[in-house]
């Protein structure tokens, strides 16, 4: 577990601005990105969020590892009670030594290599001699300009202003006529107080009914917090995700339940894009829960917890008939 319950905000922000001889065209070693008009001779952005919810964690250094396969306890700093297996995760969550590659294009027939410059400093690149292909550095190296001895110690908001752009002239820096355009370097750390809903944090879903259908189960009547899909510790919420469970409430949750499905945030926050998930088997009870997921890929705020249900819901006592977080799909009457 990580010390600090605090957050820390994390994204990677591109713009290409008015420079139409470079762009990006993919991104790895990050937790999730997004773009914005990539085109070459368009304003475009692109967006990379590192997550770092759940006990720190490492794979090969090219890729994210996944926190949510942790058996560790989860406790709550805030409430001093552990709330596994309701544990905040991240299945692509960041590391000090996991690489960031940033590929890049260039339209012009000028070469050199890529660049990062940090304060009018050029930054330690894996592989300084890209010949302008891509620049690749480490989250380390990004928790370091923020001041942290490491990712798992920060405990603040940290954005890094940083440029990125190409070396024509071969000086080692970017000047002002050169390829080149910002980077803005953020992480998403939630906390321990955002496992559960309402453990003490209000941010989310906090009420939901069920509706059967054929062969898949609608959500009815989902009440979300004030300023939805905005969260408290400086994220947005991405997806609500719904696990169900063929067995009980005590299975419906991160690497357990038989199904999981990620229901997409209407852009103006009024709701969601899709109220069902489907593919379920007809006549087989479901039970079903609620996490949200931020545009960092954190795993956050599962409801309902496992402490509030009525035994007719948890496994060994498990009524579909009475528990309210259950549903049979079944074929719609007429059709």
């Amino acid at each position: 577990m990580k010390k600090s319950a605090m957050m820390t905000f994390a994204a990677l922000v591109f713009s290409t601005m008015a420079y139409a001889d470079l762009s990006v065209t993919g991104v790895n070693g990050v937790s999730s990105f997004s773009t914005t008009n990539l085109k070459s001779g368009a304003t475009a952005s692109i967006t990379i969020n590192g997550g770092l919810a759940g006990p720190q964690c490492t794979a090969d250094g090219t890729n994210p590892c996944n926190s949510c396969t942790s058996t560790l306890s989860c406790v709550n700093s805030t409430l001093g009670v552990d709330e596994y297996p309701l544990c905040a995760c991240n299945e692509n969550r960041v590391y000090d030594s996991l690489l960031i590659k940033v590929n890049l294009q260039n339209s012009d027939t000028a070469t050199g290599n890529a660049m990062l410059i940090y304060g009018g400093v050029p930054v330690t690149l894996k592989t300084p001699a890209n010949g302008g292909k891509f620049v690749d550095f480490t989250w380390g190296q990004v928790c370091q300009l923020a001041g942290a001895s490491s990712c798992e110690s920060l405990s603040s908001v940290s954005q890094i202003p940083l440029t990125l752009g190409l070396d024509l002239n071969g000086d080692g820096l970017i000047g002002p006529d050169e390829p080149q355009f910002p980077v803005f370097v953020k992480l998403v750390e939630p906390g321990s107080a955002y496992n559960i809903f309402g453990h003490p944090n209000m941010d989310g879903v906090g009420s939901f009914q069920l509706g059967p259908g054929d062969g898949r189960i609608y959500l009815l009547n989902v009440m979300s917090s004030i300023g939805f899909p905005l969260m408290s510790y400086g994220a947005s919420v991405a997806a609500v995700r719904v696990y169900a469970s063929d067995k009980s409430m005590s299975e419906a949750y991160q690497g357990h339940a038989v199904a999981n499905v990620d229901l997409g945030v209407a852009d103006d926050g009024s709701g969601l894009k899709t109220n069902y998930i489907d593919g379920l088997n007809n006549g087989t009870p479901y039970y079903v829960r609620l996490a949200l997921v931020d545009q960092a890929a954190n795993i956050v705020q599962y409801y309902p917890d496992l402490l509030s249900l009525p035994s007719n819901c948890l496994a060994g006592t498990a009524d579909p008939a009475s528990c309210p977080y259950a549903a049979t799909p079944g074929p719609t009457p007429g059709k």
